[in-house]
């Protein structure tokens, strides 16, 4: 479970990305991207990102956010907080920990952090003797004595002291299984990989050997020609993502087709037609179809239990064809164990989601009179049986009647009414 404490427009809200298929929903402005941005932070200042390192978009920073974090305080408040609970697998046993970590925006620096494993603290940060420069960290050193548990360290205020554990917290009688249980954590957090497809930068040679599929897909005919040199696995891969693309667009396509440039190291990638033999490389292939081969790329090529997060998971995808890619979607994440985050506006990608589907949709809403963003997840709502006997959510979204019921002033005599009208359609 991720929570966020006043992040942009949250207020206090948490969502579950560790079930198979989460559906963020939400009108425009609604907080969507800004929920993706916190989960990406958090993974970046978890594996020692450093705070200066992070900036608005479009300025070179290692990890970049809209406004950058000093405007990532919700109004009215000086510091945001991010956290997750989970669980890990250590010597064949299972441990649930919950990390928190605070930032203030001026100036700016980490103010709190935190680390629960089961019901031990593991480490804390000391308010009271912190400095804008440095935090104070108190942590367990699992000392026989009760009195004198805890050691104190310090540590950087620009760099979480999770990242640095193995080299500041070293009078620990348990150093080595503490030191392998924090890189444990700190993999679970990196396993989130946040999608963001540019069919634009997908159309140009990549240089051969570039195998790990970049954020914005741009490697994507490197990535693709090295499945098809790879092991057994992964030409099998390439395969079921051939499978795959063949049945979204007009066009059917027989094979994958690489054109390389020796001298340069350099491959683009193409797809053979089935009637004429032509070859289509991705220059002249469609924004839908190279943003349907990126995303199903991803799914074949992120390591196996990880989390995949797409934004716009169906833009440029024909609407009757939505499905196809929901269906390859699924398939990768019983196949691959893989916990998958899309966010979408498309009401006929709502109304392709099965039953067992609707149950990990959450409704990302602004609360005019909290003045702040909330998660709801579809499965919480008191009708939510009702509303799914009797609509499909897409046609729901459609004529905003979620938005209307999650009002706050939506009177429990409207909701009657917004039942009966349910009730013949």
């Amino acid at each position: 479970m991720y929570f966020i404490e006043n992040f942009k427009g949250f207020s206090t809200s948490e969502i579950d990305l560790f079930q198979p298929l989460t559906v963020l929903i939400g009108a425009n402005g609604s907080g969507k991207s800004n929920l993706i941005e916190a989960i990406e932070l958090l993974g970046f200042l978890a594996q020692g990102g450093l705070l200066y390192e992070v900036t608005d978009i479009n300025k070179e920073g290692k990890q970049e956010i809209r406004g950058g974090l000093q405007n990532c305080p919700r109004y009215g408040h000086s510091f945001f907080t991010l956290g997750v609970s989970s669980k890990i697998i250590f010597q064949e046993k299972e441990y649930s920990f919950t990390y928190r970590l605070s930032i203030a925006k001026e100036p700016l620096r980490i103010i709190d952090e935190s680390l629960y494993l089961n019901d031990t603290l593991y480490f804390e940060v000391v308010p009271k003797k912190s400095d804008i420069h440095h935090i104070k960290i108190r942590y367990h050193n699992f000392s026989n004595l009760e009195k004198s548990y805890k050691s104190s360290t310090e540590s950087s205020a620009t760099q979480s002291f999770l990242s640095q554990y193995k080299n500041l917290a070293v009078k620990n009688r348990k150093f080595k299984e503490s030191s392998e249980i924090i890189s444990l954590i700190i993999k679970h957090l990196q396993n989130s990989f946040t999608f963001d497809p540019n069919p634009k930068l997908m159309r140009a040679y990549e240089r051969i050997g570039n195998m790990i599929l970049a954020k914005n897909g741009s490697n994507l005919s490197a990535v693709l020609y090295g499945l098809s040199q790879g092991t057994q696995e992964q030409q099998q891969s390439l395969k079921r993502i051939l499978n795959w693309i063949q049945q979204v667009p007009n066009e059917c396509y027989e094979d994958f087709q690489f054109v390389t440039v020796s001298e340069l190291n350099d491959v683009l990638f193409a797809l053979r037609e089935v009637e004429t033999h032509r070859l289509s490389d991705a220059r002249l292939l469609s924004d839908g179809t190279l943003r349907c081969l990126a995303i199903l790329t991803a799914l074949e090529t992120i390591p196996e239990h990880s989390r995949l997060i797409v934004e716009e998971f169906d833009n440029g995808v024909h609407p009757s064809r939505v499905d196809i890619l929901l269906k390859a979607t699924q398939d990768c994440i019983e196949r691959r164990k893989l916990n998958v985050l899309i966010t979408t506006h498309n009401p006929a990608t709502l109304n392709a989601l099965k039953s067992s589907q609707l149950e990990g949709v959450v409704n990302c809403v602004y609360q005019a009179k909290e003045q702040a963003t909330t998660l709801v997840p579809l499965s919480e709502l008191s009708y939510y049986f009702e509303f799914t006997d009797h609509a499909k959510l897409g046609d729901l979204v459609t004529r905003s009647f979620l938005e209307k019921y999650l009002a706050t002033n939506f009177a429990e005599d409207r909701k009657k009414e917004a039942l009966e009208w349910l009730n013949h359609l």
